[in-house]
């Protein structure tokens, strides 16, 4: 191994969403294997407690002190407009790291990043297209982001996500359970009539199926821990909720389900690689594209489809029919090839010297 470097990893660490923050804890520990030291830009410190890594809060002194900066997973890719206070304040911040990293001149790599196919000129804010062109080289998580590499004249590949290495990168026992299949629910649903009706079907199908353990998660709390994805306000016997901020504990209640309903990706994705099934409802254009890649097309349901939660859990042979579905389906041969992106970091780590660290942040 050459000299050890600071590697700054920058991401959507900052805002307690449990699939960045996974991206930044597999990063990070695999920058330490590799005898380098990882900073983690966030915000939001006590998401990341007892990780043994650096954390730091302002962009200047990220720069400053790193030799090389990896923007870690995510969607930073995907356009987006009409832009929420915790997006602006994001994207501000993503605007002054490429700006301050473009001035000292350090390289900028790109890992597991996510689009939605679209060309370079549609990627905004320019904050984002920007980010896109000052990578010395990237991988990413979509197929239908390739055309970006030969529109904004970089290096890179395209493999499966990142997430898709949680079970090898962080083992844990699926243990032998209590003979009960568990349920996993984490749907973030608004106050539209469709999902008033879909809050009432499954209530009815918790009080209908007391053989099943149900458990409804939340992944990106709000302010003071506020639960913010939907739960019965009267939980039968065989429902708990439970918030997931710790990634260790989230991956040991991914390796648990059985089958996990989700109305986002990676919690999803994190089930998928312990073994469980996901049915992805009423998801994002990337994890449809995700989907159709994996042969896992039923597992995606639209929106309008509630009549397929009360087919799923109440006809008979329905549930176990389901879940089969994503356990005959195999997709080890994606989970091996989603480990290049650590080969790939690995071999873009081992080209780059040490830069002289910026004197003046110490006075």
């Amino acid at each position: 191994m050459g000299e050890k470097l600071t590697v700054a990893l920058f991401g959507y660490y900052s805002y307690g969403n449990l699939g960045d923050n996974l991206m930044a804890y597999l990063l990070s520990r695999h920058i330490k294997t590799l005898g380098h030291q990882p900073i983690v830009f966030t915000k939001s410190p006590e998401f990341m407690a007892g990780w043994d890594v650096e954390l730091i809060s302002d962009i200047t002194a990220l720069i400053n002190q790193s030799d090389v900066i990896v923007f870690g997973g995510g969607g930073l890719l995907i356009p987006r407009r009409n832009l929420s206070s915790q997006q602006k304040d994001f994207n501000d911040d993503l605007g002054a790291a490429v700006r301050a990293a473009t001035a000292k001149g350090i390289p900028q790599l790109g890992i597991s990043l996510g689009g939605a196919g679209k060309s370079l000129e549609q990627i905004a804010p320019i904050e984002r297209h920007n980010l896109v062109r000052a990578l010395k080289y990237v991988t990413l998580r979509n197929s239908e982001d390739v055309q970006l590499l030969e529109q904004a004249g970089i290096q890179g590949a395209f493999h499966n996500d990142m997430v898709w290495t949680t079970a090898d990168k962080v083992p844990v026992s699926r243990g032998s359970g209590n003979g009960r299949r568990r349920i996993g629910f984490n749907l973030y649903l608004t106050q539209s009539r469709r999902y008033k009706l879909l809050r009432k079907i499954l209530q009815i199908i918790v009080r209908l199926r007391p053989d099943l353990d149900f458990v409804f998660l939340e992944i990106h709390p709000g302010p003071n821990g506020a639960f913010k994805a939907f739960a019965p306000k009267r939980l039968p016997k065989n429902c708990t909720r439970k918030t997931l901020a710790d990634v260790e504990d989230a991956c040991r209640e991914a390796a648990s389900l059985d089958l996990l309903v989700s109305t986002r990706l990676h919690l999803g994705v994190m089930t998928m690689s312990y073994g469980g099934t996901t049915i992805a409802y009423a998801g994002q254009e990337k994890t449809r594209l995700l989907y159709k890649r994996i042969g896992r097309e039923s597992l995606f349901w639209e929106s309008p489809n509630l009549l397929r939660f009360l087919r799923c859990f109440l006809l008979p042979g329905a549930l176990a029919k389901t879940i089969a579905i994503g356990r005959s389906n195999d997709v080890s041969e994606g989970m091996r090839d989603a480990h290049q992106h650590y080969v790939k970091l690995t071999e873009a780590l081992a080209t780059i010297p040490p830069q002289a660290k910026n004197e003046t942040h110490d006075g």
